[in-house]
């Protein structure tokens, strides 16, 4: 019974860094959308 708890709070803590990576991976990309903007900003 313990070893199926394990189990289970591995698979919750598994999907939770595959969420946050997911959320990492748009953040990264905003964030370099933001300074494509800014970079083509500065030069008008």
């Amino acid at each position: 019974m313990k070893q199926k708890k394990a189990m289970h709070a591995l698979y919750k803590l598994e999907q939770a860094i595959i969420a946050l990576v997911k959320e990492n991976r748009q953040i990264v990309s905003l964030a370099n959308d933001f300074d494509s903007y800014w970079r083509e900003k500065d030069r008008e």
